[in-house]
């Protein structure tokens, strides 16, 4: 099946490799079993990542990632999974903090994610993250045998 993967960069301090991304998300479709989905990835500076934690989450500061999950069904059939913001800049730092300095990693990390977050997993109690952050770990191990990133 078919998936549709929308990207859009509003940045400059990071290269946003546009084919590697979609190549990334139908990787991370394929193994989820998602299919006739649509997902949009806006790519953004901390300061707009900022604007948008402050205005939806009402967290002050910037973040990695953030998920916006839509769920519509369209007229060709295709499900809106919804839209992920992501701030490359940030993502880079937390590599630092979080993965050894390793950016592709967190960088695939996010993507992961941001769609499990728009499927309906959430880590808001520690059950939920370790079922979460083990299929995050699990795919993106996955992702990185198949070095298609």
């Amino acid at each position: 099946m078919e998936n549709i993967v929308n990207i859009k960069n509003y940045q400059r301090k990071l290269k946003i490799d546009k084919e590697k991304i979609n190549n990334l998300i139908h990787e991370i479709f394929k193994i989820l079993n998602i299919n006739k989905s649509e997902i949009s990835f806006i790519y953004v500076t901390p300061e707009k990542i900022s604007f948008f934690n402050e205005n939806f989450r009402k967290v002050s500061g910037p973040t990695d990632v953030l998920s916006f999950p839509d769920g519509e069904k369209s007229e060709n059939g295709f499900v809106y999974l919804g839209d992920v913001v992501i701030s490359p800049k940030v993502v880079k730092e937390n590599s630092k903090i979080y993965n050894n300095g390793n950016f592709k990693d967190e960088f695939i990390l996010v993507h992961v994610h941001a769609i499990l977050h728009l499927l309906g997993y959430t880590h808001g109690n520690k059950t939920d993250m370790e079922k979460m952050f083990s299929l995050q770990e699990k795919i993106k191990e996955k992702i990185k045998e198949m070095q298609i990133f």
